[in-house]
């Protein structure tokens, strides 16, 4: 099966105070190493959108293909539909959605929901840690459309509730799945946790 990652990436990290995207993840910023995490199982499509330019500049993105938000403004959902758009003109079974401020969700993590997905392409597969659900969520095509109807700043989550039916949860022994990086305090403890230069 073709998968594909969507990195929306376009807000203006507010609750941060700067750019999530520019953060440092070891050498790399988060927006390099989330992209390079996802790069071996899928394929990456990235939206950027405040400060696009600024960060292209001082990234590098070249496993991605980078899609621009000029509505970021409008909320979450104006950058899923701006990514959604762009897979719709290709032949993905479905697409993992996630944000670049978890750069650290293991390889092995990925591996195990990437197993889950390929026997069952046609549900929506979202991984727990210690019953909580977080991201990387895959979706499957056949709600691509249901996606795009999306509005505001609830991402996929609409969706996902909309259709419990289709829903399988993936346990997996990984914290980050669970962490948003929004605050420095956040970022600060994960930083020293995964000892990240």
């Amino acid at each position: 099966m073709i998968l594909a990652t969507l990195i929306l990436a376009a807000g203006e990290s507010r609750r941060m105070g700067k750019d999530k995207q520019l953060l440092r993840c070891g050498v790399q910023n988060f927006l390099e190493a989330t992209v390079e995490r996802y790069a071996p199982f899928s394929s990456v499509y990235l939206v950027l959108g405040y400060h696009e330019k600024e960060i292209r500049a001082v990234s590098n993105l070249q496993l991605a293909v980078v899609l621009v938000n000029p509505d970021y403004a409008k909320g979450m959902a104006s950058s899923l539909a701006v990514g959604i758009e762009a897979l719709q003109l290709e032949k993905f079974a479905g697409v993992w959605i996630t944000f670049c401020d978890m750069p650290h969700v293991r390889e092995e993590t990925l591996a195990k929901l990437k197993m889950v997905i390929q026997a069952h392409p046609d549900k929506i597969i979202l991984p727990t840690y210690q019953d909580r659900i977080g991201h990387p969520a895959y979706v499957p095509r056949s709600l691509f459309s249901a996606l795009l109807q999306v509005q505001g700043d609830v991402g996929a989550r609409y969706v996902i509730r909309e259709h419990p039916e289709l829903v399988l949860t993936c346990p997996v022994d990984d914290p980050a799945v669970v962490e948003d990086m929004d605050t420095p305090e956040m970022y600060e403890m994960i930083k020293e946790r995964e000892e990240w230069i």
